[in-house]
This record gives C-alpha cells, structure tokens and sequence, in this order.
C-alpha cells in the first residue's frame, strides 16, 4: 500500500493528497478482505484498496467488490495489484476499473464514474431478494448456520443446486454473505450474524400475495397446509400482543394450497368477520420450509409488517430478531 500511495504521488504531483481515514461506515467483511487508505485527486474522495491475500483475477467480482466500497464510502475505489500481466491489465482496462500496479501503470478513468450513476446502480442492487433467496436468507439465519454449499443447502431444503446457487449469488451480491473456494466447491459464509441481518433485511419482501375468509368450523387445528400468521403468530411470539384481545385470526399457507382451500372461502370484505370467520393469507413460498411449529417463522412474519407501519408492531419485532440474532 505504501509503495502505491508513493507512486500515486510521484505521477500526480500537488493533486493527490492523502486523507484521514474514517472507515465507521465500512462492514466488517470488508476490513476482512482488503487494507484502505482514503485519498484525494483533482477534488475526487478516492480510496486505495487493496487485497489482503492473493486473489484470482476475476472481472466480475472485482466488480462486485468495487459496487461495494464505493456504496458503503461514497468513494471512488482504486484497486491496488502488486504484479499484473499484461491481459489482466487490459481486462481491467476495458471493464474502466481503476487500478495502480506501483512503478508500472495507474489506470484512474477520468472524469470518475460519478456518485449519482452509482445511485443508479444502487437502486437496481436494493430489488427486493427472490423468492427462493429469501427463504435461504430466513433458513441460514434461523437455523445458526454459519457456513454453507449450494449442493448440502439443496438437500436440506429440497430445491434444485441450480436455485441454491442462484439464491447464494445473489446474497453474496448483496453483500450479504462472503463466497470463498473449498476443493471444488464454492463455500458461502455468514460474517457475523448481526451484520448478516442488518444488510439483508432492506432486501425482505411481504410474501402476502392474496387473502380470503374462512370460517372458523372449516378452520382444523391440525391441517398442516395452515400455520398462524400476521396478528395471530405476533401473539406467540411477544409479551407485547395478547392473545385473548380480539384480533382478527390470521393463517398463512402456501400459493399452491391456498387454491384448494379457497373454494371453501368467501370475499374478505364480507360483514362481521372478526367474529366468524379467519383470514388465509397466500405466501409465495412453502412457510412450513422455515417453521418449526405451528407458525410462521419470525423473518417471514417480520416481512408480513413491511408494509403496515404498525409502531408497535414494528417495535414487538425488533425485539423478536434481536433475541434471535443474540441467540
């Protein structure tokens, strides 16, 4: 690192000016992964990055790596390789990724890739997660699994390995999981499980996509196609809801069972519900994949009140996936 900072300076003599550092906002995984110095050049905040273990030179995820300091820095990022061949640099060069190999060649495309197409970037990495990705996201945190492989998460979970590697690409994409190499395997891991929570949770989407009422009679306490959900699952899961005030009761079922009960349903805005009937709600995911009882898990409930600005709701919540996170 000192060696680029040197080499920087000798070639833009009076423009480049080291900073403080102040790396608060900056994840742990990523001080895992690389050392940074932040800089200044012609009245652009930069940051020297470079990494800590010798790394194979794939475009893509240096790509991925530079989307994420930038995001969590507001910086520009400029690589720092200690040896490149001379293909590698003219990859880098084509794909206009700032790097500095000391004494041999700074490649910083100027003027800088602007914050606000980063912005724009961002927006398109803030979509909400997949629907196979979220119940992988819930099942690795619920489950205190620190580490993973997509053919092992297949098997727990039933899907295809094509779906868990998809599902664990795009978590690392998010910054939410770390990737590395075993054998030939890739092998997925979790930093820390309260910053696994933190950075995944803005990507959380409320399953709900229909309800109907049910009457109560209909209603068995055994049918595995329903687990409690919504107000009535709240109710369990914290001291802050009672179960004997009069909510509406609520239960969650999968898209493809909802189809069958519902021909047993009526319109949610029939009259006197509260009283006679329960609400089924649809999920687009199978809930029993992440519930151990009979309700849904505490990350889909959590993603049921997305949309509910409920405070008090919201704060019942917190508390739940804090005592979770903290085990």
């Amino acid at each position: 690192m000192k060696s680029a900072i040197q080499y920087i300076q000798s070639v833009f003599t009076d423009v480049a000016n080291i900073e403080n550092a102040n790396f608060n906002n900056i994840p742990i995984y990523l001080f895992e992964k690389f050392s940074f110095t932040n800089f200044e050049l012609l009245g652009n905040k930069c940051i020297l990055a470079e990494y800590k273990e010798k790394q194979e030179l794939f475009i893509d995820t240096i790509s991925k790596d530079l989307k994420q300091i930038n995001r969590f820095t507001n910086r520009y990022p400029v690589f720092v390789f200690e040896g490149l061949r001379l293909k590698q640099r003219e990859s880098l060069i084509s794909s206009k990724i700032p790097f500095v190999v000391p004494e041999t060649q700074i490649y910083i495309p100027y003027p800088p890739i602007s914050l606000s197409e980063f912005e724009a970037r961002e927006r398109v990495e803030t979509e909400k997660f997949k629907k196979s990705t979220q119940v992988i996201f819930a099942y690795l945190l619920l489950n205190d699994i620190d580490t993973i492989n997509a053919h092992r998460l297949a098997e727990q979970l039933g899907y295809s390995v094509t779906t868990a590697n998809r599902a664990l690409n795009e978590l690392v994409d998010k910054g939410v999981l770390l990737q590395s190499s075993n054998g030939t395997r890739k092998k997925y891991t979790i930093p820390s499980k309260k910053e696994y929570w933190e950075q995944g949770k803005q990507f959380l989407f409320n399953p709900i996509t229909d309800s109907f009422l049910l009457l109560k009679s209909n209603v068995s306490i055994g049918d595995e196609r329903l687990l409690k959900s919504g107000d009535t699952a709240l109710c369990e899961y914290s001291d802050h809801f009672d179960e004997n005030t009069n909510y509406e009761k609520h239960y969650a079922c999968y898209t493809n069972d909802f189809h069958e009960l519902h021909k047993h349903g009526y319109p949610k805005t029939i009259e006197l519900s509260m009283s006679s009937f329960v609400c089924v709600e649809s999920l687009v995911y199978n809930p029993a994949l992440l519930s151990k009882d009979d309700k849904i898990d505490a990350v889909t409930l959590y993603a049921q009140y997305l949309d509910k600005h409920d405070e008090r709701a919201e704060i019942a919540l917190d508390e739940i996936m804090e005592e979770i996170i903290n085990g």
